[in-house]
Formats: structure tokens, C-alpha cells, sequence
């Protein structure tokens, strides 16, 4: 990793003189290293260091860890603090400590400042018409200008504008969805696509229109445009990008307006992301006057890992808090077994079994996980968390979209 303002201090021990340095290596992490010393302040060979503490805070000289008692790191020369906040400022101390108990005065001080991240925003156009995207804060002006780079947090609203004899039919990808504005807050590289339509008589699909994450049992507003004429619609989805299709509500029943408040089916087994909505829509006559299904698959969610959840650097013998979310499912959920790999997936071990009655009801859940140790630096961990029914048999399971890493 590539080091930035290196700043080297001492720390004026009771019994110890040693020296550190810090460094902002990258976005959201700050490593110290220091040498070991070997002999007491008066000269005399030092014999009884155990360890050192670690401080840092956003004030120079206030430190907020653990209540002001620093984090203990063992006796190790180099520690990396993570999740620190893009453009913040911190300050750092160390103390070291003996076996009796004594500890140091804090080091001199040493601070940086986190790099701010900036990830790319990316504006497609699909469809029969046409019109442009326009953003704000100012950037974007698709047609001619589809990209933009905005810092980590900011808030950037898109609103579509179709042509002349074109109708703008909603947004896909990225958690848009409808024909209103679209407002994305940047914490990644993001794509947005807008769709247009050539004006006239043509029912579109607008939500769900692709990209979208359903939970499973919950309720989605399905919205589309359509002509004046059509007044009656039926509603279809699929699990399978349109294979086989099934009635909403049910075959027997036909929709009136330009909306319908469906819930989402509980599907066994794994998220299912190929899911589609069709919308068939007929005239007063029953003549059918068109139809439209969505433009890009879009997923229905069983259950959901949500932390650690990807570019995590963990501490061995720390605390982690493991985190996800179960929607709802077929089945009463009766076990749900937590797993994590050290080998990106090829061996799976397993963290605990839980059957408590708190860990398998719908809704978000959390688990206090002791971080293995690792004889060398493994980069390719991701947990895994998986649901039971009361036979046994595996609901649904879900793992960390990216891999985190474990350190010595």
C-alpha cells in the first residue's frame, strides 16, 4: 500500500523512550509503526515491557477510545486503525506499558488528515424515444455529458426530460425506480439508467423496472404509463427472466388505474435475481392494446448479509458485530447457522448454531463475533449466514457481497 504523510514522534515513557510514526495509507485507514526499545530512560536494559496502547481522536489531545483508555495491541510495533471518516483530520497517540501496571505519558503527537474518496456517476438512456438526464448539484447533462465524479456522501438528484413527442418511463438501476427524480447518495461507482418512449399508444413498465432489491413478502408498488384507452390491466411476474410467468393477484382478476400495491412472494431457497413484471392492459372492449414487462431483472430478497459486507481489514481477538437481515420465507425459520472462509469460499467453518428465538423472527439480527486468529494475512474472507426450516431442511442462505481481510 502506498504510504502518505509519514510523521515520526517519541513517546516519553516512565520507564521507556521509544519512537512512532503514522501514516494515512488509504481511504478510512491509518496505520502507526514504531521501533521496539531495549533499554530503560535512565540506560539500563529494559526487561519488563508487555504492551502499548493505542489513541486517537478528532481534537488534538482528546481521545475518545474505549472511555479514554486507549486500545490494548499487545506487544506489537504496528497497529491499523479502520473506518475512519474521508476528510476528517485525526490525531494520534501511543503509551507503552509494563508488567507491573505502570503505563507511559502519551507520545508526542502525531496527526493526518483521511483522503476524501470520489466515485463515478454513470447515466445511461435506454428506450423508443428520446430526451436527456440533468443533474444536481450540476455535472451531468445526458445526452452530451453521462458522467460525473462526485466525493464519497454527496447527494446528487437526477431528473429526466424526454424530447419532443417522447415520454420519459422511469429509471432502472441503483434503487431508482418511477418517473419522478432520482436521488442517489455516492458511497460507489454507480450506474442509473433513464428510459424514454416514443409518445403514443403504448403501455411501459416504470417500477420494476430493473436493479431494484424487493424483500421477499414485502409490498412493491408496481407502476406503469399507459394510453388513455386502456382501462383494464393484467399483471404478471416472474422468477425465471420471464421462462415461465404468474398471475397478479391471480388469473381471474384484472387490475384498474396505473398502479398495484403487490407483495412480493416468498420464494424457497436462495435471493431469486432474475425476477420481471409484465403488464398487459385492454380497452373498454377488451381488445388488447399493448403490453410491457420490465426492462432489466430485478431481485427478490430472502435473506440478506448486510456486515461485515466487504473491504473490512479485521484484528484478530477483536469483537466484530455480524450482521443480516431475514424476510420473509415459506417456512418458520427453526436454526440459523453463521459460517465464515478464510479461502474465498472453498472451505466454509463454522461460527455458531443459533436457535434462540430472537435470531429467527423477520427483521434485522446481529451477532458479536470473536475475529480468528491467522498465521498470515488472509484477503479473500466473507461470512456466510444461513436459515433452517424446522426439518432441517436450508431456507435461504446469503454471504458478503465482498471479501474483507483478516490480519496476523
Amino acid at each position: 500500500m502506498k504510504e502518505r504523510n509519514i510523521i515520526f514522534l517519541s513517546i516519553i515513557f516512565f520507564i521507556l523512550i521509544i519512537s512512532c510514526y503514522a501514516s494515512a495509507v488509504s481511504a478510512g485507514t491509518v496505520t502507526l509503526a514504531w521501533d521496539a526499545p531495549n533499554t530503560n530512560k535512565d540506560g539500563s536494559r529494559l526487561t519488563d515491557l508487555v504492551g502499548y496502547r493505542v489513541y486517537y481522536g478528532t481534537s488534538s489531545h482528546h481521545y475518545f477510545q474505549n472511555f479514554g483508555e486507549g486500545i490494548n495491541i499487545g506487544n506489537v510495533t504496528t497497529y491499523t486503525v479502520t473506518n475512519l471518516t474521508d476528510g476528517t483530520t485525526y490525531y494520534f497517540s501511543t503509551t507503552a506499558y509494563s508488567a507491573s501496571g505502570h503505563e507511559s505519558d502519551y507520545s508526542d503527537e502525531v496527526s493526518t488528515t483521511i483522503p476524501s474518496r470520489q466515485f463515478t456517476l454513470t447515466v445511461n438512456k435506454t428506450g423508443t424515444g428520446s430526451g436527456r438526464v440533468t443533474s444536481s448539484p450540476a455535472g451531468i447533462i445526458c445526452g452530451s455529458d453521462c458522467t460525473e465524479t462526485y466525493s464519497v456522501g454527496t447527494v446528487v438528484t437526477l431528473t429526466g426530460v424526454p424530447s419532443s413527442g417522447s415520454t420519459f418511463a422511469g429509471w432502472s438501476g441503483s434503487g431508482c425506480s418511477g418517473m419522478g427524480t432520482c436521488s442517489i447518495t455516492i458511497n460507489t461507482n454507480t450506474t442509473v439508467t433513464g428510459n424514454f418512449t416514443i409518445a403514443g399508444r403504448f403501455i411501459t413498465v416504470t417500477s420494476p423496472n430493473g436493479g431494484e432489491v424487493i424483500p421477499s413478502g414485502s409490498v412493491f408498488s408496481v407502476q406503469w404509463v399507459s394510453p388513455s384507452d386502456a382501462v383494464k390491466f393484467v399483471l404478471m411476474y416472474s422468477v425465471d427472466n420471464g421462462i415461465t410467468w404468474v398471475s397478479i393477484p391471480n388469473a381471474s382478476n384484472v387490475i384498474t388505474g396505473t398502479s398495484y400495491n403487490w407483495t412480493a412472494p416468498k420464494p424457497w431457497g436462495n435471493r431469486k435475481n432474475k425476477c420481471l413484471i409484465k403488464v398487459i392492459g385492454y380497452d373498454t372492449k377488451g381488445i388488447k392494446i399493448g403490453a410491457d414487462k420490465s426492462n432489466v431483472p430485478f431481485t427478490i430478497e430472502v435473506v440478506k448479509v448486510t456486515s461485515p459486507n466487504g473491504g473490512e481489514t479485521l484484528t484478530p481477538d477483536n469483537l466484530l458485530t455480524i450482521a443480516w437481515t431475514i424476510n420473509a420465507t415459506k417456512k418458520s425459520v427453526a436454526k440459523v447457522k453463521l459460517y465464515y472462509t478464510k479461502d474465498g469460499g472453498t472451505t466454509w467453518l463454522l461460527i455458531d448454531k443459533l436457535t434462540d428465538s430472537g435470531y429467527l423472527t423477520e427483521g434485522s439480527h446481529s451477532y458479536l463475533w470473536r475475529v480468528p486468529t491467522a498465521g498470515r494475512r488472509k484477503e479473500n474472507c466473507k461470512v456466510k449466514v444461513e436459515i433452517k426450516d424446522t426439518s432441517r431442511n436450508t431456507l435461504a442462505q446469503d454471504k458478503s457481497d465482498g471479501y474483507f481481510t483478516i490480519q496476523p
